[in-house]
């Protein structure tokens, strides 16, 4: 037996939490709920939305780097292009790579509890990624704010703030200005040149009068750190990148989200990366480049009577790229018809999605979703959808000492089939039970065939068909102690022998989760929890197929100031080397004490 299976099997529960509140009650597709603890969790290692994400069992998230920031989003074993965040009803996505696709320059507090979405849900809430989204809406304004600040071993550090204020607050409605700053660094993270520094800040303007919501959010960062071993380079090489990243965000919005609804969201987003690679420190092979990412989206739900609404969406969106990958831009524009009708115990969405491409390409996409309730808290749900994914420049174009792209590339089509039960009582513990199947033609990955191959090739699989069990479990245990749980089995099946895959092919077969947070004492609250991995053993991964991540943070709720917090957490608790990607190893342990200040 592997000798961290045995490990694993010793640790009855382990450490993973140490971010983000307890999710709100609400019910959502595919969706555990949960109950808000009873005082407030605060952050663990920052305020992104990376980092609000670590806890939720159905989301994996893919390090380069040590920090929350340096993540790819996979949902039910997906590549990081296959899933993102959709802001605002809008699916934000990047030209030249999607590594790093949970990272804004906006923290999380500006925005409501994100949700996973999959399968009709996603459909629902924004335009499409391939597997599924985090989808994110604004926070209303309230007068508050939080001051962060938190120490490391091996020269981490960060520091954070947010405030917010009303400058108008009446029965009609009211009005907020904001302001937001961070800082972080780490050294060695994975690799001992690998050190990482990121800097940013912004300002939101959020407005409700009546059924009226309008929201500006601008941020801006920047980030520098170490890549050695990083995109599937070799780690003999050291290499330096930097990134610029400057993003507006505006929405208006009239009604609510959970009944009849309009909203105009624009979006406009600029990143500038600039890569070196020491293959010879005379001269580094460099790559620069300036991504540029735009577009408008128009949603709505209109209700016809007390059975019948539609779901109607129009967006447009821009990407453009200039630099060592070429000059190139393309447009996307979608169009969304979906009626529902909603009976007594029986729900049932139809519609279909039209997408034409600026080199003319167009596309019709149907959906169809069920939703039946068979019991006073039980549902039975099942759904098929259908997405469109364009292949990045990078994987088009790019031409490196580690990676070759391949301009041959055809556009990605994913049909997804999901079908499952949920139950949310009063009382007792809320489970979810989800069996799903993905095709998707034309999927993207980079592989080497055999171990002497030089470089990572961006190659067209064909047709991956994905067939996987999720299931997810919430209780809670009396007052003051809280578990969840997750598990996800996967098996891809495909017609290619490889001997590594970077993404599509290198996957997490089985994942489970457990998630503890228990309040010792009036004033303390323990958070621990436990992801154990087992990845499908491609010839690279045959000797590093399993791991375990653990994580741990004690809060103590200091009586003066009110609001205040400090805590000590532990990151990477068994010290375990396996990476999410090949030959990229997970950083060390690491020990941490922060202190947190939040006034409202």
């Amino acid at each position: 037996m592997n000798l961290k299976w045995q490990r694993v099997e010793a640790v009855v529960i382990g450490m993973l939490m140490s971010s983000s509140m307890v999710l709100q009650a609400a019910v959502l597709s595919n969706d555990v709920v949960e109950v808000r603890a009873r005082r407030l969790i605060m952050p663990g290692r920052s305020d992104s939305v990376v980092a609000s994400l670590e806890r939720d069992p159905r989301v994996a998230l893919n390090r380069q780097g040590g920090t929350d920031v340096q993540s790819d989003i996979s949902i039910r074993g997906s590549s990081f292009s296959e899933a993102g965040l959709i802001l605002e009803g809008m699916a934000l996505r990047n030209p030249q790579t999607e590594h790093f696709n949970a990272e804004l320059p906006l923290p999380s507090v500006i925005f409501a509890d994100p949700v996973v979405a999959t399968g009709m849900e996603q459909v629902e809430r924004g335009t499409t990624h391939p597997a599924g989204g985090i989808a994110v809406v604004s926070q209303d304004p309230r007068s508050g704010g939080y001051i962060d600040l938190g120490l490391g071993q091996q020269g981490s550090a960060w520091q954070a703030g947010w405030i917010e204020r009303l400058l108008q607050e009446s029965d009609e409605g009211r009005i907020g200005v904001g302001g937001f700053g961070y800082h972080e660094e780490a050294t060695a993270v994975d690799y001992p040149d690998n050190d990482m520094e990121r800097a940013g800040g912004g300002a939101t303007f959020k407005s409700r009068q009546g059924p009226w919501s309008s929201d500006l959010m601008v941020g801006a960062s920047h980030k520098e750190f170490g890549a050695r071993g990083y995109y599937g380079v070799s780690p003999k090489w050291a290499a330096l990148e930097d990134v610029d990243d400057v993003m507006v965000l505006g929405v208006v919005r009239r009604g609510d989200l959970d009944g009849p609804y309009r909203r105009v969201t624009g979006l406009w987003r600029s990143l500038e990366d600039h890569y070196l690679l020491f293959i010879d420190p005379a001269k580094p092979f460099e790559n620069r480049h300036r991504s540029r990412m735009s577009g408008v989206t128009v949603d709505g739900r209109e209700e016809l009577n007390e059975t019948w609404s539609w779901l109607w969406r129009a967006a447009f969106s821009y990407e453009g790229v200039n630099g060592a990958l070429g000059e190139h831009d393309r447009e996307r524009n979608t169009v969304l018809l979906m009626p529902r009708w909603q009976g007594d115990d029986l729900r049932v969405s139809a519609g279909v999605t039209g997408e034409i491409f600026s080199d003319g390409d167009g596309v019709v996409l149907p959906h169809v979703g069920v939703e039946w309730q068979v019991g006073r808290h039980q549902e039975l749900f099942a759904s098929y959808t259908e997405a469109m994914h364009e292949p990045s420049y990078t994987e088009l174009n790019y031409d490196s000492p580690g990676s070759l792209g391949n301009a041959g590339l055809e556009k990605g089509r994913s049909r997804k089939s999901e079908c499952g039960w949920r139950s949310q009582p009063t009382r007792g513990p809320a489970t979810s039970v989800s069996l799903f199947h993905r095709e998707t033609e034309n999927a993207v990955d980079w592989i080497k065939l055999t171990e002497e191959t030089a470089r990572w090739t961006a190659t067209d699989l064909g047709t991956v068909s994905t067939w996987g069990v999720e299931c997810s479990a919430a209780q809670r245990l009396g007052e003051n102690f809280r578990l969840r749980t997750g598990y996800t089995w996967i098996e891809k099946e495909h017609d290619w022998d490889v001997y590594a895959s970077r993404y599509v092919l290198d996957y997490a077969q089985h994942r489970l989760s457990l998630d503890l947070d228990w309040q010792l004492a009036e004033s303390w609250r323990l958070s621990v929890g436990q992801t154990l991995y087992h990845h499908s053993e491609t010839e690279a991964r045959e000797a590093d197929a399993s791991g375990v991540d653990g994580r741990l943070a004690l809060q103590w709720y200091a009586p003066r100031p009110d609001g205040m917090v400090v805590r000590i957490g532990v990151d990477n608790l068994w010290n375990d080397s396996f990476g999410s990607y090949v030959d990229l190893p997970a950083p060390d342990r690491r020990v941490w004490a922060a202190a947190s200040w939040r006034f409202f």
